[in-house]
């Protein structure tokens, strides 16, 4: 595989977790509680900085997508377990998928 293909994989997977970080975004400032996701970002971005640090130099851009991957499941993570708290939910439960979400969309459609 070449360079540029790993790294374009690398970055497809660390969008899995951003995508489900926004849900958990949206679902936290919807509860009144925006502020915890500029906190989490702050976080996730100071992580990235440190890891491009260290990655880049080894790794050149590949080390740079796997930077920010880290960082993205490291803030999907981070709002899953502080949404665990606020809503009461288990993060199993918000990371899986189980019988009865297929339930709902059978029925949905």
């Amino acid at each position: 595989m070449k360079s540029s293909q790993v790294h374009r994989h690398i970055l497809l997977i660390g969008t899995l977790a951003v995508s489900g970080s926004r849900i958990l975004a949206n679902d936290l400032a919807g509860r009144g509680r925006p502020v915890i996701n500029t906190y989490i970002a702050i976080v996730s971005a100071t992580l990235n900085i440190i890891l491009n640090a260290i990655f880049i130099p080894r790794n050149g851009i590949s080390g740079a997508a796997l930077a920010s991957a880290i960082s993205y499941f490291f803030m999907f993570f981070l709002k899953a377990i502080i949404y665990g708290i606020i809503s009461g939910n288990k993060i199993k439960d918000i990371i899986l998928i189980k019988k009865s979400d297929f339930k709902f969309y059978e029925n949905f459609l």
